[in-house]
């Protein structure tokens, strides 16, 4: 299997812990480094060279925050749905 669909397949994974899957999550662990992720389906993920090794490595992009952005998100989302429509078969 390539990089790529072990992200994949590991990100599956994710769906246990935290719904649906999060590549990003595990791109890091299994490349390690400094990774991006530049295409989602189908997956494309890169180790980005470093010619330093830095302790710690921020990205903080410019964009604005909105306050309790988690609660306002999940209030957007039904609190059920029906498991014929969240489960494919």
């Amino acid at each position: 299997m390539s990089y790529n669909e072990i992200i994949e397949v590991a990100a599956e994974g994710e769906k246990v812990a935290a719904g649906p899957p999060h590549p990003d999550n595990v791109v890091a662990s299994i490349l390690g480094g400094l990774v991006l992720i530049y295409q989602r389906k189908p997956l494309r993920a890169i180790k980005l060279p470093l010619h330093v090794n830095p302790k710690i490595i921020l990205a903080i992009p410019k964009i604005a925050l909105v306050k309790e952005k988690t609660r306002i998100a999940r209030s957007l989302l039904p609190r059920e749905a029906p498991l014929e429509k969240v489960v494919i078969i």
